[in-house]
């Protein structure tokens, strides 16, 4: 494994990137990163943030990190990149639930940064076809604690439209909604509604889906009344599991008032840590240190039963391709070709003209 890039070759990769105009380079927000060590992921690029299949095959993916409590230089990478998918089945290292965790080392590092090139991605992912990757994560490789501050991506391709999807019927496809009403009274942070696996299959959620929960307070509320908890045992997809596969995390609603709280499906995948939900068997809707009464829980625009992974269902306008190169360099060529006959005809006219100061007129010569 190499150290980081000599300046001289740093500030010619640099250069080159610079004279390609159509390269584009997407910035990820690492706002939320947190703190990571003894294997664990500091910041997760998701699927409906960034399609890894959008990486070119000179992409690269250059991480910024700062060491804590680390002095020196560190012998070995502090970072990897670790590529996740959980509906892949196009790649031999696939387990047997579609799931893949592809581990990427640096080509290059220094105590602040490290450079991913594509060929390594490829080559540690199995396949060329990233279609179902959902994930991208920064991890640390138990040297010390990290945290990410920063991932860019170079010269990356259009997002590509989704597949158009046939209309379906109110009932059996992604207009479908799932409602349970559950009157029970909580208090303090008492659970007030439970739902199972056998009341609602969790592998239906889409990226559209919303949880809508309705309820009645004694009183109101400064702060959110209700908390979503996602739990699972014996769980073996999400890294929020513990050494004995339990999983119990917390999803705070992006919006609330004194009736009705709503979750989205980006909090509840950031919270549970992966996308695959086959293992997630309870959904607990606890009060959140007020009394209140949980009436009906809504799960928006699912997907149908057996429907595979989360589906995104609006296709993107395709972009406009750019420019070719060539093109703009013929286009430029004319310009200033043209520019250049222009002024060999004012001149020639010109020459063959004199000024008359009498008549304060240009004459023939």
């Amino acid at each position: 494994m190499k150290k980081f890039l000599s300046a001289v070759t740093a500030a010619a990769a640099a250069w080159l990137m610079a004279v390609n105009v159509f390269a584009e380079d997407y910035v990820a927000d690492v706002s939320e990163a947190v703190k990571s060590s003894n294997w664990g992921q500091s910041y997760v690029l998701y699927d409906y943030d960034f399609k890894a299949d959008q990486l070119s095959k000179d992409s690269q993916i250059i991480v910024n990190y700062q060491l804590i409590d680390f002095e020196g230089e560190p012998e070995t990478a502090p970072i990897e990149l670790i590529v996740q998918s959980w509906s892949e089945e196009n790649t031999e290292i696939a387990n047997d639930k579609m799931g893949v965790w592809a581990k990427v080392a640096p080509s290059e590092y220094s105590e602040t940064e490290a450079v991913f090139e594509y060929d390594d991605i490829i080559a540690a992912y199995g396949t060329d076809d990233l279609q179902f990757v959902n994930a991208l994560n920064v991890g640390d490789t138990s040297i010390c604690t990290v945290i990410c501050t920063g991932m860019t991506i170079t010269n990356v391709g259009a997002k590509a439209a989704e597949p158009e999807k046939e209309e379906q019927p109110k009932g059996s496809g992604i207009n479908e909604e799932f409602v349970i009403e559950a009157p029970v009274k909580a208090s303090g942070w008492n659970e007030s509604c439970r739902l199972t696996a056998s009341d609602f299959d969790s592998t239906r959620i889409a990226y559209e889906t919303t949880v809508v929960v309705d309820y009645t307070l004694d009183g109101s509320a400064s702060f959110s009344p209700v908390t979503m908890v996602l739990e699972s045992k014996n769980n073996t997809t999400s890294p929020k599991a513990d050494e004995e596969g339990f999983v119990s995390v917390k999803v705070a609603p992006i919006s609330y008032d004194n009736q009705s709280a709503v979750f989205d499906t980006k909090s509840i995948v950031k919270a549970y840590g992966t996308g695959n939900f086959s293992e997630l068997y309870d959904f607990s809707f606890c009060a959140s240190g007020i009394d209140l009464t949980v009436d009906k829980v809504t799960f928006t625009d699912v997907n149908k039963n057996g429907e595979r992974g989360l589906i995104d269902p609006e296709a993107e306008e395709p972009e406009k391709e750019p420019i070719p190169i060539m093109t703009v360099i013929i286009v430029i060529a004319s310009i200033v070709l043209v520019g250049i006959i222009a002024l060999f005809i004012y001149s020639k006219v010109s020459s063959s003209k004199a000024y008359d100061v009498s008549s304060g007129r240009y004459i023939k010569k």
